[in-house]
């Protein structure tokens, strides 16, 4: 019996509606074997830890009279020690930030990202070692732990322990070397040094509670049940030791941290969004749904032609049971094969996918969790596609069957037009989908930013070059090649520094909010051409203006200050004078609002230079200006970095995400395309005769045209009757995710609809147009 039921099953792949339904369920699974990788990459970040549920970072939550004003993710740095001291049911703590250093050994040397960390680091997250032991790590505060690609970049194959590198000036030795920190971490570093590093080459303070660098994570035995209440007994810790301080403190589980941070400021770059994971799942899902919803509407729409082999099954003694479950075995079987031909062109796309997706995703057959997974949607798409046509197969009456009078029943032409619908709606709704990204990505991409960002290159200054920045300016400037240089505290796209100790006239005493800050010298505003909305700039010229500060109109609205030009307040304690207001412009993503911000100078927290250059030959221009800087630094690399491809990359996953689902949405629609062109190859096929006698009697080609497209051309309208609502509603919740956003207008859903309705009809129309010029002899010729 299964060898003639599999005879049959391939007999079937001879006629092209087979051949379709083959195409789209492969296009259909493979489309979703690459999503399914990335989503299951995207879900498994910091989830290799052995013990990733018991891990938390620690949130300040900055509050202003009341309510909640700002996540952070830095705190102070005694808050884990503080931490781990007071409260039993923490087992770790740890303090973590990163950073980036000049590594040299011997003559060579290169900037690399690392963390400074304390021992505890090793006792709460998991990046085993290969050579070295921790207890080195433990002793002392001139220690290193790289990783192992790392030690094959310095090091070859020679043994790294022992080795020393110089950082800032100060040897550091190689006490340990560790596997390389796997792709789906949300830290990603090279190497780890002692936060007490950081007091001998005095970088920063660890004792105030007022200054918050660090990123603070515990381990608890806490549950997760219980996680709320323990919440809650640590969250006025920062007030007890540092009564005027408006933070309360918050818990993060470690495996939220990757996809959950959208919200969060002071964090690292790089992370994803749980949106964007929402949405490939349902990408997934759809393109699933509408290749099952191909299979079922040619199955159903063909069980007229397989009606006899119904009947005959039945008359030599097959039972409704057995029938049903031979046609869920075809289904199967169908699915089966397009789940080995997909696994094998997800295979052979991979690197493409891998390019688009900015991920190293490495495919495992022999993964149970991949393959068990996929095999399971490969079975629910089987049982999709399958089981409607099975019980319309299997319950035809063989009597009627043989006397020629079975027909598509009504019920059965219901269920083929829901489907037809339900697949508009989900073509509509991802074309939808990707023509609204699309927009926002545009509206991103040209949004002024407040500044000027092209042809400005930006490098970190070293304590030499700091020292020496005025000589080193007026050689820059004396270049033909250089516009204007500045020099800054921290990059113009990305700033993390902020305050709340500040005080104007009016506030209230116990009143907390946070500007950020700017630490810039009197040419920034020129160097990055951001306009003034009232008073003036700073001046080299003036020596008061060591005490002076700009605003941006956001800090004077916060301020409620009407004309804050002249205006005293107090930074830190230090009496400064308001002297200009500059006009909002963008310092961080604008997936944030712009903060309240403030600028004031500090040669002494200059760490970036940043030069606009003239036009010109770029690479002489840069090779110009890595002359003088290697007369100071002589060992360094020239490190340099474009400002606008900075920007670029605070969009890189926006970007990535739009062409993803450009891709995809096209796939969707390209997959419905083939289930309209099988099932109209099908109904021309039925019609044929009745087509031919409407020719004959004088009907013309449009007339028959239209006959055919009418139904399809109703159905996509319905379609999008039902789809437009739904997705205004989705897509206005993604959009919220961006502080900036372009408007939701009423032409994206009609040109999506219309493109649908369009690339449906052509599809439609193609075999029309075929159906309505075939000679008529042809289909009335047994007449």
């Amino acid at each position: 019996m299964f060898r003639s039921n599999l005879k049959i099953i391939l007999r079937q792949f001879r006629n092209i509606y087979s051949f379709l339904n083959l195409t789209g369920l492969t296009i259909g699974l493979t489309v979703f074997t690459l999503i399914f990788l990335w989503v299951n990459d995207e879900l498994s970040y910091d989830r290799f830890h052995a013990n990733n549920k018991e891990i938390y970072r620690i949130l300040g939550d900055q509050t202003v009279e009341g309510q909640k004003h700002n996540l952070m993710a830095t705190t102070c740095a005694p808050l884990a020690e503080y931490l781990k001291t007071n409260f039993e049911e923490i087992k770790e703590s740890c303090r973590v930030r990163g950073v980036e250093f000049f590594l040299k050994y011997n003559e060579e040397g290169f900037y690399k990202k690392g963390l400074i960390a304390d021992p505890s680091f090793f006792k709460i997250f998991t990046f085993p070692l290969r050579q070295g032991s921790l207890s080195s790590f433990e002793e002392g505060a001139n220690k290193i732990i790289i990783s192992q690609q790392l030690a094959e970049t310095y090091f070859g194959q020679s043994d790294a322990i022992g080795k020393v590198f110089v950082i800032a000036g100060t040897d550091v030795q190689v006490v340990g070397v560790m596997e390389n920190v796997p792709t789906n971490s949300h830290l990603q570093f090279d190497y780890v040094v002692p936060l007490e590093f950081v007091k001998t080459i005095r970088m920063y303070s660890l004792d105030s509670w007022d200054l918050y660098f660090v990123s603070t994570y515990i381990k608890t035995t806490v549950t997760v049940t219980d996680i709320y209440t323990f919440e809650n007994k640590i969250k006025n810790v920062i007030n007890k030791n540092s009564p005027e301080a408006a933070t309360s403190l918050r818990l993060q589980p470690l495996v939220n941290i990757h996809l959950k941070s959208s919200d969060i400021n002071s964090d690292i770059k790089g992370h994803g969004n749980i949106v964007y994971v929402y949405s490939f799942a349902s990408i997934a899902i759809f393109i699933l749904i509408i290749a099952s919803i191909n299979y079922s509407n040619l199955a159903t729409a063909r069980s007229i032609k397989r009606s006899k082999e119904t009947g005959v099954r039945k008359v030599m003694g097959s039972s409704r049971f057995q029938l049903a479950s031979f046609f869920f075995s075809e289904s199967i079987f169908y699915c089966l094969i397009a789940f080995a031909i997909a696994l094998l062109l997800s295979w052979l796309l991979l690197p493409n996918f891998n390019s688009l997706a900015g991920k190293q995703l490495v495919f495992h057959f022999l993964s149970p969790t991949i393959i068990g997974s996929l095999l399971f949607f490969t079975f629910l798409c089987a049982l999709l596609g399958g089981i409607y046509p099975a019980l319309v197969l299997s319950g035809q009456n063989p009597v009627i069957v043989f006397k020629g009078m079975a027909k598509a029943g009504g019920k059965a032409i219901l269920f083929r037009r829901v489907l037809v619908v339900f697949q508009f709606i989900l073509s509509i709704g991802l074309l939808t989908g990707t023509l609204v990204v699309k927009q926002q990505l545009d509206y991103i991409a040209k949004k002024e930013l407040g500044y000027e960002k092209d042809k400005v290159i930006a490098f970190s200054m070293v304590r030499k070059i700091r020292s020496n920045y005025a000589t080193i300016k007026n050689e820059l400037l004396a270049l033909p090649a250089v516009k204007s240089v500045t020099a800054n505290s921290n990059n113009i796209s990305f700033n993390d520094s902020w305050t709340d100790e500040l005080v104007w006239p009016g506030k209230k005493p116990d009143e907390k909010r946070i500007f950020y800050q700017f630490v810039v010298d009197p040419d920034f505003l020129k160097t990055y051409n951001i306009s003034l909305a009232s008073g003036r700039d700073f001046s080299s010229e003036m020596v008061s203006d060591s005490s002076a500060l700009l605003i941006n109109e956001e800090a004077a609205s916060q301020m409620g200050i009407v004309n804050p030009v002249g205006t005293a307040i107090k930074l830190h304690d230090i009496p400064y004078t308001i002297i200009g207001v500059v006009k909002n412009f963008h310092f961080k993503s604008i997936h944030k609002k712009i903060e309240p911000l403030i600028m004031f100078i500090d040669p002494l927290s200059f760490f970036q230079t940043s030069i606009k250059l003239n036009a010109g030959n770029l690479p002489e221009q840069i090779k110009s200006i890595e002359a003088i800087f290697k007369k100071l630094t002589p060992e360094r690399p020239f490190d340099y970095t474009f400002v606008d491809e900075d920007i670029e990359k605070l969009y890189l996953t926006d970007n990535r995400t739009g062409k993803i689902f450009t891709y995809f949405s096209a796939f969707a629609i390209f997959i419905s395309c083939l289930g309209l062109l099988g099932i109209i190859l099908f109904v021309t096929e039925q019609r044929a005769k009745e087509l031919a006698v409407r020719k004959v009697l004088g009907a013309p080609v449009f007339k028959l045209m239209k006959i055919l497209s009418l139904e399809y051309v109703i159905m996509a309208g319905i379609g999008f009757c039902i789809e437009a609502p739904l997705m205004y509603y989705v897509m206005g919740k993604w959009l919220s995710n961006f502080a900036y956003r372009s408007e939701l207008n009423v032409w994206v859903f009609l040109l999506a609809g219309l493109l649908t309705l369009l690339i449906a009809w052509l599809t439609v129309a193609y075999r029309s147009f075929q159906a309505a010029t075939d000679n008529p002899v042809k289909s009335l010729r047994s007449e």
